[in-house]
Order: structure tokens, then C-alpha cells, then sequence
């Protein structure tokens, strides 16, 4: 992981903390590095309670980092 990866987790950490996304219901991250630490971050977050689409293309992530997320997130179509 490089600078890249060091701003998408960065990014990611912002946008679980926020008081102000209660409503989005989608979320576009495709190309954004946040790789399996930043979706883990993401996963942990209650700022998202309307979330219903997560776009995650090409954003470093394995399969082992998205196995955890998908249990918490059923709802969602992963893109």
C-alpha cells in the first residue's frame, strides 16, 4: 500500500465518521483505493443506515476483505 492506498482509507475514515450521510442510499468508490482496511472501516460504520448500493470496482480489495462486510451488509448489491 502506497499513498494511494494510505488516501483511500483516509477517505473512507471521513466518510464513516460523518453525522451526515443518514440518508445516501448509494455510494459510488469505484477506483478509490480504499482496499480491505477501508472497507472494513466502512462496514463498521452507523453512518450509513439508507445504504442500499455500494459501488466498490477496482478498489483493492480481496476476497478475504469482503467476506466480513457482505455478512453486515446483506441488503446491499455490490457493484
Amino acid at each position: 500500500p502506497g499513498a494511494n492506498r494510505d488516501d483511500g482509507v483516509a477517505t473512507a475514515a471521513a466518510l464513516a465518521s460523518s453525522k451526515s450521510l443518514g440518508k445516501l442510499v448509494e455510494l459510488d468508490l469505484n477506483y478509490r483505493d480504499i482496499g480491505d482496511e477501508g472497507l472494513r472501516i466502512l462496514a463498521n460504520s452507523k453512518a450509513f443506515p439508507a445504504l442500499r448500493r455500494l459501488k466498490v470496482a477496482a478498489c483493492g480489495l480481496t476476497i478475504r476483505g469482503v467476506k466480513v462486510p457482505l455478512a453486515y451488509w446483506k441488503v446491499l448489491a455490490w457493484k
